[in-house]
This record gives C-alpha cells, sequence and structure tokens, in this order.
C-alpha cells in the first residue's frame, strides 16, 4: 500500500488509484479493484461451463442429450426444394425448430418476404416416440404440408413437402425407425 496526500488533504492508495478518487469522483478508470483479495466461491453444474448454456436444475430429459463432443446431434434435415434458397439444408435438433426468416430461428429462411420473420411455422422432433411434428406457427399467415393446412399437429414422413410462403421444403430424416442417436447416448 503505497497512502499519499493529495493537495486537497485527501489520503488515497497511490497503486490503486493513479489521482486521488475523492477530488475526481466522475473520473472513469480503466480498471476493477478487488476488495480485500476476496474470493467468492464457484458454483459447479454439470454440464460444460464453458459454452455459457443453461443447464435445467432437474437435469436434462431424453431428448435434450449432446454428444460427448457437446454438439447437439442433427436429427434431419428440411431441403428447400423451391424458392430463393433451393438446394440450402437446415438441420433439426430433438424438440422444437422454429421456422422464420429472423436469424435467431432455428431454421433461418433468408431473403424470403413471404415467410414471416418470426415462428411461421414449428417442426418438432419427439424423441421418445421417434417422430416429426408439425405445429401451427405464431404467425397470421399459413402454411401447408402435402397440400394441406396444418391446424393441428401433423405427424412428418420422409419427404413430405411443408409449403411456406412461396418456399417448398423437404423433410428428410436422420432418426427413423432404424436409427435414433439417443440410444447411442442412453446412460
Amino acid at each position: 500500500m503505497n497512502y499519499i496526500k493529495c493537495p486537497n488533504q485527501h489520503y488515497y492508495d497511490a497503486d490503486v488509484y493513479p489521482v486521488c478518487p475523492q477530488c475526481n469522483a466522475g473520473v472513469s478508470y480503466d480498471h476493477t479493484t478487488m476488495i480485500n483479495n476476496e474470493r467468492r466461491p464457484t458454483v459447479t453444474v454439470d454440464g460444460d461451463a464453458k459454452s455459457g448454456k443453461t443447464v435445467a436444475f432437474w437435469g436434462k430429459t431424453k431428448g435434450e442429450k449432446t454428444m460427448e463432443s457437446g454438439n447437439t446431434p442433427v436429427v434431419g434435415w428440411l431441403v428447400c426444394t423451391k424458392g430463393k434458397n433451393c438446394g440450402q439444408a437446415y438441420s433439426l435438433k430433438a424438440g422444437q425448430n422454429f421456422i422464420g426468416r429472423e436469424e435467431n430461428m432455428d431454421v433461418c429462411i433468408a431473403n424470403e418476404q413471404t415467410v414471416s420473420r418470426f415462428k411461421h411455422a414449428i417442426v418438432i422432433y419427439e424423441p421418445v416416440q421417434n417422430e416429426f411434428i408439425a405445429l401451427i406457427g405464431e404467425s397470421s399467415s399459413l402454411y401447408y404440408v402435402n397440400g394441406s393446412v396444418v391446424t393441428s399437429p401433423v405427424t412428418l414422413k420422409k419427404n413430405d413437402r411443408l409449403k411456406i410462403g412461396d418456399v417448398e421444403l423437404m423433410l428428410i430424416p436422420c432418426c427413423d425407425e432404424s436409427f435414433t442417436w439417443f440410444d447411442l447416448t442412453e446412460e
């Protein structure tokens, strides 16, 4: 500690403050000072703390498992067969997959003004029953599975077509009756 007195008769630690903190109260400093070099306890949880992902208090469900590498396994793809993004494949994960043109959607169909920004459609992969389900989205716009409007849950099969605005997507499952990731990750 290097206590000195400023011209206004204030004492301060020159090792911590470059100038008197009382005289220059409005000045912002580039550093943080630790009080009493106090360490706080670290809370540990299951999972990879470096990822920044929230871990449920009650643990993961069967459908939320990740691979040993930390990756969430792909359960299928929606492949664009009509529209500006024709040929583009969109990965699906277990649980809900929100479809829209906004970047934060699970399936972001960019540059398609006929697709709503947020949750135009929802495709779920349900790992316990090992099935894909189309649900109505939160958009006022409709969408279709194999030409029929989605107004209630629709079980999807391989090569089913989803028409969202002017875009057509085809379901290509990775998980089906012959394979699921979740059988491999059972503990």
